[in-house]
């Protein structure tokens, strides 16, 4: 816009401010910096200090409070003001129109500046050029943010919105729900995660946080077609996706990371999983992606937007290692500083943001080593800006003679829009996997293969379904396979073992009658049998 116009609108708007209260208000609302003319810059700023001070707003008493100098009096002042006044002839129901003309030119003086100033700042910047660029489009999205006001409303008509969104809601419940977090009963407790919702997970190292936070991001990419990022400041991509097949196959991580013991079913499910994954919107970024802060983050997603893809949500795994967009004096302002970030974050862009964080040490000396909001490390703003808190606490990493092995909580601490509740659930180190303790069938049993020093034979096996178990007949020596699990029984060190081991048998009993009988082959011819593979779920091993 060129000077004279802005210059036009500029003394139109302090015209009206200086004869009407709607033009009053709507300097008040404005910067400083939007007006372009140094006397309407000087008349507005008078205005703002006028009404602060709650003192009247009108021709007298700002051309007194005008500053004096010695090229311009009071008496200088209040003739130019009139003259405004008297020459502008308009009205104050052009103001809305006057104030988005004013802003305009404002917002495009400011673009041109950021990027002169960008330009000459990447060029002699000596850090890394993606991080220079993300702390300059982050100064973009705070100017294209910056006049977003939110207004006072009279709560007649807030009711009335909300009344509306009760009776969706009231015919379609589903609405009410946020992302689908994998445990039925913590999606009671919290209705899910929602758009613009902060969410911390803390916990110890090898509480397992890290599957937790994966294992939802899975459940809602791969379940629910929503478009998650998880980035992952401390793990490759290689660890990334050996958990990610475990949670999604139920195959061994032990067999996943050395490539060794993976039968064919094995690998039925796998090229399964890897179907399903292939399809999913989760995009990943690991260690080795450089990115560090959360202007970084802001970046990539900006070039996911250029391709089409609206996210849902993010996970960072942890805020700790994420870095400060500016320089701070301590870590716990930094990581204070990241806090905020991904608030707004969230709230920006309507996305839930999912983060994790370690805990104070401190909380290893208390007897009940359960954490508590206080045990946030390195900052106390985690537990102001999130919206919901959550820990992951295992009695038996404290305590291995605990008899509450293979249980996991999930404590909600804090919650914004609901009740604090503990979440008992069980979990499979195998698979890095926590499993709703309400599923009675999906109960975990250890299956981890024996240590070489014990002397006894004894089946190794975990429950499987009549699907499995039909397979296994199937592609395998049926009868080897019953001995198997006779054998297993015989070995059950417990009541659970030993129920799982003769459901499985009494299974394959019942599917060995149904299946045709093998053809019988003449005494006189000699078969000689293939070369078999070990497809059994159970196998034997010297102890």
């Amino acid at each position: 816009m060129e000077p004279a116009k802005v210059t036009e609108y500029e003394e139109a708007l302090i015209a009206v401010a200086l004869q009407h209260s709607e033009g009053v208000h709507a300097v008040i609302d404005m910067h400083i910096g939007d007006f372009y003319v140094p006397h309407c810059r000087m008349v507005a700023k008078t205005i703002k200090e006028l009404f602060e001070k709650n003192e009247p707003v009108d021709l007298v008493s700002v051309s007194t409070a005008m500053p004096v100098s010695e090229a311009v009096s009071t008496k200088d002042w209040r003739v130019r003001l009139t003259d405004l006044v008297l020459a502008s002839g308009h009205n104050r129901s052009s103001v809305s129109y006057y104030v988005k003309a004013i802003q305009d030119a404002a917002h495009r003086r400011a673009f041109t500046k950021l990027l002169r100033d960008s330009g000459e700042s990447l060029a002699d910047s000596a850090e890394p050029t993606a991080d220079a660029i993300s702390s300059h489009l982050q100064k973009l999205a705070r100017l294209i943010a910056r006049d977003e006001h939110k207004q006072l409303e009279r709560s007649g008509d807030l009711l009335v919105d909300y009344l509306e969104r009760l009776r969706q809601r009231e015919q379609n419940p589903a609405e009410a729900l946020g992302a689908d977090t994998g445990n039925p009963e913590l999606n009671e407790h919290t209705t899910g995660f929602k758009e613009g919702q902060f969410i911390v997970i803390g916990g110890r190292p090898g509480m397992g946080k890290t599957s937790l936070m994966l294992g939802m991001a899975a459940t809602q990419a791969i379940n629910m077609g929503m478009a998650i990022n998880f980035y992952s400041l401390e793990m490759s991509r290689d660890s990334i996706m050996q958990k990610l097949i475990a949670l999604e196959t139920g195959v061994h991580t032990m067999k996943l990371r050395t490539g060794q013991g993976l039968n064919s079913y094995d690998w039925e499910l796998i090229e399964r999983a890897s179907e399903r994954i292939k399809a999913a919107n989760l995009f990943i970024a690991d260690e080795r992606s450089g990115i560090r802060t959360i202007g970084g983050m802001k970046a990539a997603e900006e070039k996911q937007k250029m391709r089409g893809i609206k996210r849902d949500g993010d996970y960072l795994d942890y805020i700790q290692l994420v870095r400060g967009e500016k320089e701070t004096e301590n870590r716990a302002q930094e990581v204070s500083q990241v806090s905020r970030d991904c608030e707004e974050h969230a709230a920006q862009e309507a996305i839930f943001v999912v983060a994790g964080s370690q805990l104070s040490r401190d909380l290893e000396k208390r007897q009940d080593k359960r954490p508590v909001l206080s045990d946030l490390r390195e900052s106390g703003s985690l537990e102001q800006d999130a919206d919901i808190v959550m820990f992951v606490y295992r009695e038996e990493v404290y305590n291995p003679e605990t008899d509450k092995r293979g249980e996991a909580e999930i404590i909600i601490a804090k919650q914004r829009e609901g009740g604090l509740a503990t979440v008992t659930t069980i979990f499979d180190p195998n698979l890095q996997r926590f499993i709703p303790k309400a599923s009675d069938k999906d109960k975990v049993i250890d299956f981890t293969p024996p240590k070489p020093k014990q002397k006894q034979i004894r089946a190794i096996y975990f429950p499987l379904g009549a699907e499995q178990l039909k397979w296994d007949i199937e592609n395998s020596d049926a009868n080897e396979l019953f001995k198997a699990y006779e054998k297993a029984i015989e070995d059950a060190e417990n009541d659970d073992e030993r129920d799982y081991a003769q459901r499985n048998l009494n299974t394959i009993l019942e599917l060995m009658a149904s299946m045709p009988a093998a053809p019988v082959v003449p005494p006189e011819e000699t078969v000689t049998p293939p070369p078999t593979e070990d497809n059994s779920p159970c196998w034997y091993t010297e102890m």
